[in-house]
């Protein structure tokens, strides 16, 4: 799930393209906010340059979310540490639509007979990307 989340799930060459610019387009925004920090380029050299990145990204996102059938993980795909580290703040729904999107389903294997936990390595995903 991990390599879907981060873009990598499909091997399918167009879609391994896409997931490609858009982390480069994130990479060239976050250069680009570098820059507007340390006071290489004014507002309007901002502005100017960070329009087209976003568009890019944002088209690239809802390319690979048609092309996936995964509207669920707009804005995730490419990012996965962003999803990590905003995973706790996502409400119930926002976080079942991205789990449906990827978890196909779950077997749960056998377990030890008066075990009061769950062993997570008897958790069998079978995932969707």
């Amino acid at each position: 799930m991990a390599d879907a989340i981060a873009g990598r799930g499909n091997t399918d060459t167009a879609l391994l393209a896409a997931s490609e610019d858009l982390a480069a387009d994130r990479h060239r925004l976050d250069e680009l906010a570098g820059l507007f920090a340390a006071g290489a380029v004014t507002s309007r050299e901002w502005m100017t340059a960070r329009d087209p990145i976003h568009a890019r990204i944002r088209n690239a996102e809802r390319q690979l979310a048609t092309v996936t059938d995964t509207g669920a993980l707009t804005g995730l795909v490419g990012n996965a540490e962003h999803l990590r580290e905003q995973w706790t703040l996502l409400g119930l729904d926002r976080r079942h639509a991205i789990i449906r999107a990827v978890l196909d389903h779950a077997v749960i294997t056998p377990g030890t007979p008066g075990a009061r936990e769950l062993d997570i390595s008897r958790v069998q995903p079978t995932w969707r990307l």
